[in-house]
């Protein structure tokens, strides 16, 4: 398929774009993997490979957040390029899912340089707050975001300008035993992330979640939508019986004032 030059420059602008939306709150919650293969694939004309590769990719990451600054597989990259090259191409989603996950994976090293390389800039930031000159200290901090742009928006560029048939022969000329490598560390984020979360989430008193949700998955192969269904549901009743035990309990303590009555009418 051929791609005009509107497209190209609305892919690029769209992937600088979510990496502003990346680093301030999300506002428009661009930085899901699902959003970013199907805007590209809306712009390219297509939304519905962008929607299977940005959402198989949302499933591997489930669980995978870049804690403390900790470099993750760069999944939203691998979503737009993966996408791309699918679209091009005209083969599909798994065979753009060919090149979206070594990318992700690849990506990685690109992420720790860009962390490790706007340490300059805070520290530049860093020292304009010290002299309260804080307009500059915003630019400082503004300029950071030139690298992360660049992450993003030159992969992009190059995909563009060599073709989606080249960028297929370079990653089938990685060597397997490095991208096996890659693969096993992809395989046990997802593990390392969702042991994470369930720290966060208190799972000794919410074990029996936890094994229901498992046994429905492990023996009953229920879809993640219905496991969803399910949670949302519990997760109701979870809050129905806590609102009713705190009425109770408001009843109650109302109704002891009541019958002890005032210290005065003693």
């Amino acid at each position: 398929m051929e791609v005009s030059i509107i497209q190209m420059i609305l892919v690029v602008l769209f992937s600088c774009f979510f990496i502003w939306d990346y680093v301030n709150p999300s506002i428009f919650v661009c930085c899901q993997k699902v959003i970013c293969g199907y805007a590209v694939g809306l712009i390219l004309g297509d939304p519905l490979v962008g929607l299977q590769i940005g959402g198989t990719l949302e499933l591997m990451s489930l669980g995978v957040v870049a804690f403390g600054g900790a470099s993750v597989p760069e999944y939203p990259l691998g979503a737009i390029l993966g996408t791309i090259v699918a679209i091009m191409a005209g083969k599909g989603a798994e065979y753009g899912l060919m090149v979206a996950l070594p990318i992700s994976l690849i990506a990685i090293q690109a992420d720790v340089m860009v962390r490790t390389a706007n340490i300059f800039f805070v520290r530049q930031a860093q020292k304009a707050a010290e002299k309260l000159q804080m307009k500059k200290c915003y630019t400082w901090l503004c300029n950071a975001y030139t690298l992360s742009f660049l992450k993003y928006a030159l992969p992009v560029i190059a995909l563009f300008i060599i073709g989606p048939e080249r960028m297929t022969a370079f990653t089938n000329a990685i060597p397997e035993w490095l991208i096996g490598g890659f693969r096993v560390a992809g395989g046990l984020l997802p593990v390392v992330g969702i042991a994470i979360l369930m720290r966060f989430m208190n799972a000794k008193n919410d074990l029996a979640y936890l094994l229901f949700g498992f046994a429905l998955v492990s023996f009953l192969n229920v879809p993640m939508i219905g496991i969803a269904i399910f949670g949302v549901g519990l997760g109701l009743l979870e809050y129905k019986r806590e609102n009713e035990k705190m009425a109770y309990q408001t009843n109650n303590d109302h109704a002891v004032l009541q019958v002890g009555g005032d210290e005065d009418e003693l």
